[in-house]
């Protein structure tokens, strides 16, 4: 979701617990405290046949809801309605209604109720304000679907999400949820501040106008407000992959984004994103990937007027680069005391090309593994002095590629170096695409049930990520993947890689269905089993990931409630 959305209007913080608030901006005139009032946010919704579903970034109102401590009635509640049409309901698509607290004054509750026609109203039942017991829910039993909770948000938050089960007009009732007298659970009754949300589908979409700012969208998406904090930013060119495939180790070490720059001037938004990611008067350091050839001075310069301090890590060629990367990263978890090391795993990818890379990225992010690179016919002198090197402990490779990228001389090559060919593993396709795949399904021990992979050496050496989640980006170019695999890395999530350019795309075609058209069997298939996909990511705009792709993810991904 984007901040950046069309429905987006500031309101003050209230003024302290159990005073009246400001109304906020959807309380003038008639009001929204009634169905008959209710807003109606369709036009908010993409439509199949204009920009097509997803084309924008989920629906963001700010809102306030006025409560004082122990009231026996309700001072406030807003209403908004959408309507589900035919042709949206035959596709199955899911939606999804957020409501979530700005601050510990209001705890909001989620009600929804329909389908209706148009001219209709609902006649929902009074809220359930009885003392608390230790059992009231506090939601209305008429309601369709209610929720009081959600695993994306704070505790004082609520999310719920539905396939509706026909067309028509659905109505939304968003309201303080408290009890009267007694030991109030978690929430004391003040007035307080919310954002809602609403959205058509379960997936995300992450996308700027330009591979730069879906880079900014990607890191706001996952560093926002109620998110984690960054420990720093690694920055690199947005038009070379050479340097930039080995920062996921970087990323993973510093829990950061990658962000990316044109060569010679440092984009406004990238800056920007640079302060924010930057807390108030705290020390932040911005890694810059490669040489002036890659980055120059100026860039450097203006990352410096933002407040950070830049460091270059640069070698003579990528694969330098890559094996310095590494280091940096050794000696940064060194320095900060914690007991997790890098992973005594390294990823080896081909340096001449990126999607394996890419597709190793979130394993890389998640596990701190160095990720290496060598030409395919002669393994590279930084990678042999990479496995050398005791301080960085590299005891397993996992090979990322088939023997085209990666021949079996350097493999052999590698295994001498190391303690033989058990402590190898070479994880390939027939394409980058299946590489990108297999090397998802392994990551995740999704085919065997595991919590942890490795050689057969070493076979539970890292820890596997989560196939509830996934991220998707385009295999034909690198900058989105990069970004995104950064963003799976963090959230523990593998990403896979799709080819617009084909009339049909290549999850729809490996993914979803067979000669037969039906849903291939086993659990090595992202989709064999109903629901067991909670959310999805897409990265990059509808020109790298169609809209045709998530209209085939979207029914076999959530609702998780």
């Amino acid at each position: 979701m984007l901040l950046a959305a069309t429905l987006l209007v500031p309101i003050a913080l209230p003024a302290s617990a159990g005073a009246v608030v400001a109304e906020d901006a959807y309380e003038a005139g008639t009001g929204d405290d009634t169905p008959a009032a209710a807003r109606d946010l369709t036009g908010s919704l993409d439509a199949i046949g204009t920009t097509g579903y997803f084309g924008q970034p989920m629906s963001l109102e700010s809102h306030s809801i006025d409560t004082t401590d122990d009231e026996t009635a309700m001072s406030d509640e807003d209403w908004i309605k959408f309507r589900v049409s035919q042709n949206d309901f035959d596709y199955g698509l899911s939606y999804i209604i957020e409501a979530t607290a700005v601050d510990f004054g209001v705890d909001p509750v989620v009600e929804l109720y329909g389908p209706h026609s148009l001219s209709s109203e609902v006649q929902p039942t009074a809220p359930n304000l009885l003392p608390w017991d230790g059992t009231t829910t506090g939601t209305d039993p008429n309601a369709d679907y209610a929720n009081d909770g959600g695993p994306y948000f704070s505790m004082f938050s609520s999310s719920l999400s539905f396939i509706p089960p026909a067309a028509g007009t659905y109505y939304v009732r968003i309201r303080p949820n408290y009890q009267v007298g007694g030991a109030q659970p978690g929430f004391n009754g003040g007035m307080g501040r919310y954002t809602l949300r609403l959205k058509t589908g379960q997936i995300t979409r992450m996308a700027g106008a330009t591979r730069v700012d879906t880079a900014v969208a990607i890191s706001r998406e996952r560093f926002n407000s109620m998110g984690p904090i960054s420990g720093g930013v690694v920055l690199a060119n947005a038009y070379g992959f050479a340097d930039a495939l080995s920062g996921s180790t970087l990323a993973g070490v510093l829990a950061c984004p990658i962000l990316l720059t044109p060569r010679d001037a440092l984009p406004t938004s990238v800056a920007n994103e640079i302060k924010r990611l930057r807390m108030s008067g705290d020390e932040q350091n911005v890694y810059i990937l490669g040489g002036g050839s890659a980055i120059s001075t100026a860039v450097v310069d203006a990352v410096a007027a933002t407040g950070a301090t830049p460091v270059r890590i640069a070698g003579a060629t990528r694969t330098e680069t890559a094996r310095l990367v590494a280091e940096e990263a050794a000696e940064l978890v060194a320095a900060s005391g914690v007991e997790r090391p890098l992973s005594s795993v390294a990823f080896l990818a081909s340096s001449s090309n990126f999607p394996d890379a890419l597709a190793a990225s979130p394993m890389a992010v998640y596990n701190w593994s160095p990720v290496l690179l060598t030409p395919g016919d002669a393994l590279d002198s930084n990678v042999i002095a990479a496995l050398q090197d005791e301080t960085l402990g590299i005891t397993d490779v996992v090979i990322v590629g088939g023997t085209t990228a990666i021949s079996t001389n350097v493999e052999a090559q590698v295994a001498e170096l190391l303690e033989g060919a058990q402590n190898v593993l070479r994880i390939a396709g027939n394409s980058r695409y299946h590489t990108a795949r297999n090397f998802a399904v392994w990551a995740t021990g999704v085919s065997t049930g595991s919590t942890t992979v490795g050689t057969d050496a070493n076979s539970a050496a890292l820890d596997t990520l989560a196939f509830e989640r996934i991220g998707i980006a385009s295999g034909r170019n690198f900058p989105d993947a990069l970004a995104g695999g950064v963003f799976c890395g963090l959230a523990g999530s593998p990403i896979l890689l799709t080819d617009t350019s084909s009339v049909s795309p290549y999850l729809f075609s490996d993914y979803y269905t067979t000669g037969a058209n039906t849903v291939p069997p086993g659990k090595d298939y992202w989709f064999a089993d109903p629901r067991a996909i909670l959310r999805s990511y897409i990265f990059g705009g509808k020109a790298a990931v169609s809209d045709y792709v998530m209209l085939v993810l979207d029914p076999f991904t959530g609702p998780a409630f």
